[in-house]
């Protein structure tokens, strides 16, 4: 939808909602897809967990949360339960629609001075007031102190010195992915952390 387009600050809000939402909608899609397959494919249909990077991470963290905004609600939700999700580097547009009827273990990574996806709550790219790209989203902070509050299972790996290189670090971090899925989505443990790490760790 954006493909060679900017996503910054000159691209205007509006529009960046409108592709957080058509990017969920191919989600939900795909996972209806995979869903009427699951037989074939021999899945478990209750253990199917989003992953994203950036953009990506920011189109898994809007499919799974905001089913009941305003610019989410008619998308093809169905039934769709997702049983985890992990992020590099994102953000969402609001923790608040984040409940106990929709939360799910998450782990988040996340450099403290990422200058494009905000680590608590703040605007996207940090883009000015008045700008037409001022979007205030909540990052990686800001959600694990959403799931803190609600007792859902969360692991926040942060970075105090990392930017959004964050984005692409993690997928060297396989082990601590897939630890984490093994104890809270298929052990069911509830896990609540946050561990300072560095790029190189």
């Amino acid at each position: 939808l954006r493909k060679g387009k900017s996503f910054g600050c000159d691209c205007p809000a509006k529009v960046k909602i409108n592709t957080f939402r058509e990017a969920a909608r191919d989600i939900l899609i795909a996972t209806a897809f995979l869903l009427e397959r699951s037989n074939e494919l021999k899945f478990d249909p209750g253990k199917i967990i989003l992953v994203g990077s950036s953009a990506g991470a920011e189109a898994v963290l809007n499919t799974a949360f905001m089913q009941y905004h305003h610019d989410f609600k008619e998308l093809p939700y169905k039934n769709i339960k997702y049983a985890g999700l992990v992020s590099f580097a994102g953000a969402l547009l609001d923790v608040n629609y984040i409940t106990d009827d929709n939360k799910i273990p998450i782990l988040l990574f996340h450099g403290e001075k990422d200058n494009l996806v905000p680590f608590t709550t703040a605007p996207h790219h940090y883009c000015a007031p008045g700008t037409p790209g001022y979007l205030i989203l909540e990052g990686a902070k800001t959600i694990a102190d959403r799931m803190r509050e609600l007792n859902e299972s969360y692991q926040l790996m942060y970075d105090p010195d990392g930017n959004h290189d964050w984005a692409n670090i993690p997928y060297a971090r396989v082990e601590t992915v897939s630890e984490f899925i093994r104890a809270t989505v298929l052990e069911g443990q509830n896990i609540q952390s946050r561990i300072s790490t560095k790029s190189k760790d």
